[in-house]
């Protein structure tokens, strides 16, 4: 009689313990259809395996690339281009929380760089280094449990982008 009661608790406790981890963990969190598109850099896609984070997620991008600058005139009047610093970077963050049933949710999320004056080649801080294009090189999307701060999905992409006509191709690299 013990060793059935034994058993039977022995039982129970292994299931609670599989369905908690199995809620908790939500999923092996992705990234399908993922696109990138010139704007500032601009990024769609839906995540998957989101079901057990009730408190939501945190997307992160951060991108970086070559600028083209044309500094203005504290008057207005466009000089001949700044500089062009060797690198420039953006990041934007995107929150979700609004979760859909199936454990789903779209992205949208565009990281807009800025420089200052100095910074993009320009007589001093009182000109304005306009950019007028990037060409992107490198960028990462970052995914982070908004309840732990733990990182659940981190992916690193190569980029090339072309001016004319404007567009980013990045790949995932593996």
């Amino acid at each position: 009689m013990k060793k059935r009661i034994f058993t039977i608790l022995l039982s129970v406790l292994m299931m609670s313990a599989l369905i908690t981890s199995a809620a908790s963990a939500g999923g092996n969190v992705g990234l399908k259809g993922v696109q990138f598109s010139i704007g500032s850099l601009d990024v769609t896609g839906t995540l998957t395996g989101l079901g057990g984070y009730k408190d939501g997620v945190q997307v992160d991008l951060t991108a970086t690339g070559v600028p083209v600058v044309t500094c203005v005139s504290p008057g207005g009047k466009d000089s001949p281009p700044g500089q062009n610093p060797s690198q420039v970077s953006a990041t934007a963050t995107q929150y979700i929380t609004q979760i859909f049933k199936n454990g789903t949710a779209p992205v949208n999320v565009s990281a807009e760089p800025t420089l200052n004056g100095i910074q993009g080649g320009c007589a001093n801080n009182n000109w304005t280094a306009r950019i007028d294009f990037v060409f992107w090189t490198h960028a990462s999307i970052v995914v982070t449990n908004l309840s732990t701060n733990a990182v659940l999905l981190q992916q690193e992409y190569s980029c090339v982008t072309t001016r004319f006509p404007a567009s980013v191709t990045c790949t995932l690299i593996k």
